[in-house]
């Protein structure tokens, strides 16, 4: 039976490569690329994960949403999303049958939020697109929770797989091509206004920022070898500064601050704030150095989301009845916006996702969200706490659950890594003869 599954794993995967490379080389260069990239990331991880099958799931539904282009490609928009649900349909065929370790209580909260904004998000017509990207994150939670040590490893190295695809060709869209060559109409850069901000594979600048995020909070929180995180993180860091968005600028500084101030022993950690505290100093007084961030994340971008914060109160209290308690359904801004629930300044995006969870799913829902968040922040080890907490950030200044790629990746980090589960810590493999002799 393993050898069958293993022949079937092999000829999905090869089938689906051929495919997604042709079309690449059909439409873009640069898509091709990441779809090359794609088939070396997934024959390493079937190589890897080879009767880890729940990885494998999990991996690939993650994977597909974040390197196929969801935006500016004549691709549906929905394309990441039926090859992502048809990759963890194919391998969630073959998960063990065996019990998996606890964890059900949040996966069940973050579930009841989802549920409820697409149930009233029903009644808008045509059914809205975020409400489809919830619903797709549900079997990401379900794969998600209870990782087995080598499952975990898979998946962890996966992610920082992709999120290093994303920055190499972030990299390569600002050298090169200054800018989205797929979206000529991208913004300009807050601080090489030359060239404009790039986007990847994801069609939208900061949700390229937040995968990369990803990829950087998981190779600062977990154990990876040095010289790899060093590398890993400069490639990041770069791919992240080609953005141009400030506020995964803010929740990159959080990611990196955290495990220098918050891991060792606690004159370490004494030595290293008071370093930190030199250095804030130092910007203080040279801060015409970060003039246009600062103007950047001060102007307009600032106003807007202290205009959805402001918002949430209203939400409850100036809507209806029902609306105010179980929402208004995901994709409901527009109606929100023009009846003034949501303050009007000219965007109409929420850009928070906790206003967007009182708007869509209303106080239940909110409350839930809450709920969800702390008891994943609970459960985790000081890894996974690390790792939560820059993420989490994001979620004030963008509605990081609207799009499939970063809720997903924000899944993982949420219940992959629990306290007291095998995947808290993934420890390194054994060494073969150890593991002969054992």
């Amino acid at each position: 039976m393993s050898e069958l599954r293993g022949n079937v794993i092999w000829v999905a995967a090869g089938g689906i490569a051929v495919i997604g490379v042709t079309v690449a080389l059909l439409y873009s260069p640069l898509v091709a690329v990441a779809a090359l990239a794609a088939l070396i990331a997934v024959g390493w991880a079937i190589v890897k994960g080879r009767s880890h099958y729940r990885a494998v799931a999990l991996l690939g539904g993650v994977g597909l949403v974040v390197l196929i282009p969801a935006l500016h490609t004549p691709l549906p928009g929905w394309a990441g999303m039926a090859a992502g649900a048809a990759w963890m349909l194919l391998f969630g065929a073959f998960l063990p049958n065996r019990s998996r370790p606890g964890g059900w209580f949040p996966v069940v909260v973050f579930s009841a939020v989802v549920l409820l904004g697409a149930i009233s998000s029903v009644a808008i017509r045509p059914f809205p697109f975020v409400a489809i990207a919830l619903l797709y994150l549900i079997p990401i939670a379900l794969l998600s929770r209870g990782l087995v040590p080598d499952d975990a490893r898979v998946v962890r190295n996966g992610v920082v797989t992709l999120a290093v695809i994303e920055a190499l060709l972030c990299v390569a869209e600002f050298a090169i091509f200054r800018g989205d060559p797929l979206d000529p109409a991208s913004g300009y850069h807050p601080v090489l206004s030359s060239f404009t901000r790039t986007e990847g594979t994801l069609g939208h600048p900061i949700v390229a920022g937040v995968v990369m995020l990803v990829g950087l909070v998981l190779l600062l929180a977990f154990r990876v070898a040095s010289r790899w995180r060093f590398i890993g993180s400069v490639v990041l860091l770069a791919g992240i500064f080609t953005t141009g968005s400030s506020s995964v600028y803010v929740a990159a500084l959080v990611a990196v601050v955290t495990p220098l101030v918050f891991v060792g022993r606690i004159g370490s950690r004494i030595v290293k704030v008071g370093l930190l505290a030199a250095i804030v100093l130092w910007l203080l007084a040279h801060q015409e150095l970060f003039e246009p961030v600062v103007k950047d994340v001060s102007g307009v971008n600032s106003t807007h989301r202290l205009n959805s914060i402001q918002a949430i109160p209203s939400l409850l209290t100036l809507r209806p009845l029902g609306d105010g308690l179980f929402g208004s359904g995901w994709g409901s801004e527009q109606a929100n916006y023009s009846l003034g629930f949501l303050k009007n300044d000219y965007f109409y995006t929420v850009d928070n996702m906790f206003a967007t969870t009182m708007m869509a799913a209303g106080l239940l829902g909110f409350v839930l969200m809450i709920v969800f968040i702390v008891k994943v922040f609970f459960d985790a080890d000081r890894a996974g706490r690390i790792a939560l907490l820059p993420v989490v950030v994001m979620m004030f200044s963008f509605d990081v659950l609207q799009w499939a790629s970063a809720g997903a990746l924000f899944l993982i980090i949420a219940l992959a890594f629990r306290r007291g589960s095998p995947a808290a810590v993934v420890q390194p493999r054994k060494p073969v003869q150890e593991r002969a002799t054992s």
